[in-house]
């Protein structure tokens, strides 16, 4: 597994962007629904306006199985700045299972 950070500027990682986060509007912890697709049009370019926007994908075999969405804040308990995850999201490939023949 390979776990990189989002460049929002190569169409491969926007690609990944909009499926892992389509895809987690459709679980139980999004939406339970679709994005819109105004939003869908609008996200990669917001996303890259926003000034704390960072986001990982996670990759298996060149698939990408997750996605972490996170946005830079500042702790006023700890006087610093801290990453604040908005949203994660794995996909992984099931497992092959072992012979036990």
């Amino acid at each position: 597994m390979q776990i990189v950070q989002a460049d929002l500027s190569r169409q491969d990682h926007q690609r990944d962007v909009l499926a892992m986060t389509s895809m987690y509007a459709l679980d139980a912890m999004g939406n339970h629904a679709p994005l819109p697709s105004d939003v869908l049009q609008r996200l990669i370019h917001g996303l890259q306006k926003h000034p704390t926007t960072m986001i990982f994908l996670a990759y298996a075999e060149d698939a990408v199985v997750g996605i972490a969405t996170c946005f830079l804040g500042f702790s006023t308990f700890a006087a610093k700045a801290k990453v604040s995850p908005g949203r994660f999201l794995t996909r992984l490939p099931p497992r092959a299972k072992k012979s036990t023949a």
